[in-house]
């Protein structure tokens, strides 16, 4: 009869170590999934951002080039698709490469979308320089 009981003691104790193992699976398995959430998470918004800083630096460009607009026209921040700020500076120089004068533009898009005190803020920014016949607008012959 003391060799029974013994067998029924040590069944417990397994059972209670195998339900404890496999809460600790369960837990650093839920750990994993929600570290990979985030991460997808944080790749979308900064995938967001970047397109919305391009979508931006694209329209900008097409107003300077197409449309005549001054740099100092363009919208400086604005919400767009979401992302909660984004940003465009423009300048213009105007130099004399021999030909005549040619207009050279420097445009950055930026955009930026979460918050910096919960550590889910994604800052994207896009550069380019656009060459144009004759000078900067608002320069008149370019002799400033």
């Amino acid at each position: 009869m003391m060799r029974a009981s013994r067998q029924r003691g040590v069944a417990l104790f397994t059972a209670i170590f195998l339900i404890a193992v496999i809460a600790i699976v369960a837990v650093a398995v839920a750990q994993v999934l929600t570290t990979q959430h985030l991460s997808s998470a944080r790749a979308l918004q900064t995938e967001q951002a970047y397109y919305a800083a391009q979508g931006r630096l694209d329209l900008a460009v097409a107003e300077v080039l197409d449309d005549g607009i001054d740099c100092t026209d363009l919208p400086r921040t604005e919400d767009h698709l979401g992302i909660e700020e984004v940003t465009t500076d423009c300048t213009c120089d105007t130099v004399d490469d021999g030909d005549g004068d040619e207009a050279i533009y420097t445009l950055t898009a930026g955009a930026e979308t979460g918050s910096r005190s919960s550590g889910s803020l994604v800052r994207r920014t896009v550069r380019a320089q656009v060459n144009a016949e004759g000078s900067c607008p608002g320069e008149g012959n370019g002799d400033e």
